[in-house]
């Protein structure tokens, strides 16, 4: 999520070296905590676990492949099903990321981005690509605020609003 932020910077001349302040663990240790309860194919007894599994994943940049792997060993999960909750928790949790660090930088708004990666689009998605929203609210899709990503399966992306720098 923070790619197109890196990018925009970049091109207006910035350097930013992104590291994990503590607002932005408390906000990735929730939103998983709050995702790995979803998960119907693990019983309850191991959601510690996989939360911890999760986070480490995550805060070593979305190493899918080694969650994947992971729970497939330690919690029976078959390999489509794990590859899915990697990608899932990990689109989940560094869009919850992503929109703390923004904030932090001053940045309020985002520009929805249907990626057009997914086989099967959601059509409300789709519809929302070019819609601005605020990063503490959400976009307004279907009748519920959500940020790009938070839904199961969801590849969409936000393009960071800059705030305007005038003298």
């Amino acid at each position: 999520m923070d790619v197109p932020l890196k990018k925009q910077l970049v091109d207006k001349g910035f350097a930013i070296d992104f590291k994990m302040t503590r607002d932005m663990h408390n906000a990735v240790t929730a939103i998983v905590a709050e995702n790995v309860s979803l998960i119907k194919s693990i019983p309850q007894r191991y959601f510690t676990n996989v939360e911890s599994v999760v986070l480490q994943s995550v805060s070593r940049g979305g190493d899918l492949a080694q969650l994947k792997k992971t729970l497939g060993q330690q919690f029976g999960v078959t390999a489509r099903r794990a590859e899915l909750i990697a990608r899932d928790q990990n689109r989940k949790a560094n869009s919850a990321l992503a929109a703390v660090r923004q904030h932090a930088l001053g940045i309020t708004e985002g520009i929805w981005r249907h990626t057009g990666a997914g086989q099967h689009p959601r059509p409300d998605h789709v519809k929302a690509t070019g819609k601005k929203f605020s990063l503490r609210k959400g976009c307004l899709i279907s009748g519920e605020y959500i940020l790009p990503g938070e839904k199961i399966n969801c590849g969409c992306i936000w393009e960071p609003v800059l705030p305007t720098f005038e003298d």
